[in-house]
C-alpha cells in the first residue's frame, strides 16, 4: 500500500489520514510518500510497517546509532523538524484540554541535539565469549540487541564505556550483567557494576584500578544483582553534581534529569515564572534529592520536602548541609499518603514533578480539597500531564505552559504546567 504521511503523534507514531481509515505507522515524515507492509487492521485503524520511502522529505537525514530504534527513533529526522513536531504535539494536546482560547504552547529546544545525556545504564551480553554492550529490546526483557557507541551520551562516557568494556572482555568477567555510569558538571565519572551473587570484589578492584589513571573517576561500586547490596570497589560511591550554582551529591542509581542544560533551562524559566517574594511556603512533592526545593528555598521561606525512596532522603539531608539550607523541612514517604497532612500547612506553593505514570489519584484529591493558591507540574509524559490537567482545572487556571526538550532524538517531550487556583 502507499500512503502519504500527513503528520507524527504523539509518541512518534507516523499517521496517514487521507485513505478512509487512519494509518499507523513507523518512520514517515509529513509530506513523504512511502511503502507500506505488513497490515494490520483494526476496528477503527489500521497498523502497518513502512517499508520503502518512495518520496523522501528534505528533513530525512542518516541516524548515527546503528540501534537507534530502540532508545532515539527520532534520529532520522532533522532536529528542527524533531523540536517543530513536538510542539505540534503539544500544541493539539493543550488546546484539546484547554479549549480555542489557550495560548499555543511555547517549546524550548535543547541546548546540545547529541551527547546531553549525563548517564547511561547498560546490558552486558555473551557472543561468541565475547562481551557486548546491549539493550533489551522494547517490552522483551530478556531479548537484546548489541551496541558499539550511543552518541546520545557523552564522549567522556563512551570513552570510559570502552576502556571497561575492553578489561572487562579480556579478563573475561563473566558475572558482571550490568553498568551504569553518570557524569557530571566538571566531567567526573561514577561508575556502577550490577553482578551475579557471587562476584569477585577483588578480582574487580584488581583489573579495573588502571581505569583511575585514564579517567577522572570518581568512584567504582559494585552491586549484587540478587540483593541489591553494594560495595565500593574503589574511590567515592557518590558524585557532587551541580545545577545553577547549587550543589547535589548523587549515587549512582539517584533519580537526576540526564540532560542538564535543559534542566536548567526549565528551573530558570519557572523562578521567573514564580516571581517569589520570599513569604511562601513551598511544598514539595517527589523531591528526589531535593534538587528543586533547594534552588527555590533561598527565595521562599520555608521549603516542606516529601520523598519516599531512603536512599534519596538521606541524600536530601547532605544537600541541604552543602547548600547551607536552613529553611527545609524533610519528611519521609509517599506523596499521597501523606499530602493531606502537609497541605493542612496551608503552602503557597505545590511543586510536583511525579514519575512518568503521573499523579496518584488520592494525590489529586487532595489538592482538589486544599486548593493551594499556586501548583507547578513537571512532568516527563504529556500524556499523564494532560489526564491530571483535566481533574485539576475544575479549580484551577492554567497560567502557563511550556515544552522542553530533554531528549532530542527521542519521542520523549518534558512539560511544566503552572496552575493558578481560580478566583
Amino acid at each position: 500500500m502507499q500512503v502519504n504521511i500527513d503528520r507524527i503523534s504523539y509518541p512518534g507514531t507516523s499517521v496517514s489520514a487521507k485513505t478512509g481509515k487512519i494509518i499507523l505507522c513507523d518512520c514517515g515524515l509529513p509530506g513523504e510518500t512511502v511503502r507500506l507492509c505488513r497490515l494490520k487492521e483494526k476496528k477503527n485503524y489500521i497498523l502497518a510497517e513502512t517499508c520503502e520511502i518512495i518520496k523522501a522529505s528534505p528533513f530525512r537525514v542518516e541516524p548515527r546509532c546503528a540501534h537507534y530504534r530502540i532508545c532515539g527513533p527520532y534520529q532520522y529526522i532533522d532536529y528542527s523538524l524533531q523540536c517543530r513536531i513536538k510542539q505540534d504535539q503539544l500544541k493539539e494536546m493543550s488546546l484539546r484540554l484547554a479549549g480555542k482560547n489557550f495560548k499555543p504552547a511555547e517549546f524550548r529546544p535543547s541546548p546540545l541535539a547529541w551527547d546531553y545525556r549525563n548517564k547511561i545504564h547498560l546490558h552486558l551480553i555473551r557472543q561468541k565469549n565475547r562481551l557486548s554492550y546491549a539493550y533489551h529490546l522494547r517490552k522483551q526483557q530478556k531479548k537484546f540487541e548489541p551496541l558499539q557507541e550511543c552518541f546520545l551520551v557523552s564522549r567522556g562516557i563512551n570513552a570510559f564505556l570502552r576502556a571497561l568494556l575492553e578489561k572487562l572482555d579480556s579478563d573475561k568477567i563473566f558475572f558482571v550483567k550490568e553498568v551504569i555510569v553518570r557524569e557530571n558538571y566538571d566531567k567526573k565519572i561514577l561508575a556502577g557494576l550490577i553482578c551475579e551473587k557471587n562476584y569477585s570484589k577483588n578480582r574487580l578492584k584488581k583489573i579495573l584500578s588502571g581505569l583511575t589513571e585514564s579517567f577522572p573517576l570518581q568512584g567504582l561500586v559494585a552491586g549484587d544483582k540478587t540483593n541489591g547490596r553494594e560495595s565500593i570497589i574503589f574511590g567515592e560511591p557518590l558524585l557532587k553534581e551541580q545545577i545553577l550554582g547549587s550543589s547535589f551529591f548523587l549515587g549512582i542509581n539517584s533519580f537526576f534529569q540526564i540532560n542538564r542544560s535543559a534542566f536548567e533551562n526549565l528551573l530558570s524559566d519557572l523562578i521567573s515564572i514564580l516571581d517569589l517574594k520570599g513569604s511562601e511556603t513551598l511544598l514539595d512533592l517527589y523531591c528526589g534529592v531535593g534538587t528543586i526545593g533547594m534552588i527555590l528555598a533561598p527565595l521562599t521561606a520555608r521549603v516542606l520536602s516529601l520523598e519516599s525512596n531512603r536512599e534519596n532522603f538521606e541524600l536530601i539531608g547532605r544537600n541541604s548541609g552543602i547548600n547551607r539550607i536552613k529553611n527545609i523541612s524533610l519528611y519521609p514517604g509517599k506523596s499521597e499518603d501523606l499530602a493531606e497532612t502537609l497541605l493542612a500547612q496551608n503552602p503557597d506553593l505545590v511543586i510536583m514533578d511525579p514519575p512518568r505514570k503521573g499523579l496518584d489519584k488520592k494525590l489529586i484529591s487532595a489538592l482538589n480539597a486544599f486548593l493551594p493558591p499556586r501548583l507547578a507540574y513537571i512532568s516527563c509524559d504529556p500524556a499523564t500531564l494532560f489526564r491530571d490537567l483535566k481533574k485539576l482545572l475544575p479549580g484551577y487556571d492554567l497560567a502557563h505552559f511550556r515544552g522542553y526538550d530533554f531528549f532530542p532524538q527521542t519521542p520523549h517531550i518534558e512539560c511544566l504546567a503552572v496552575l493558578e487556583k481560580k478566583c
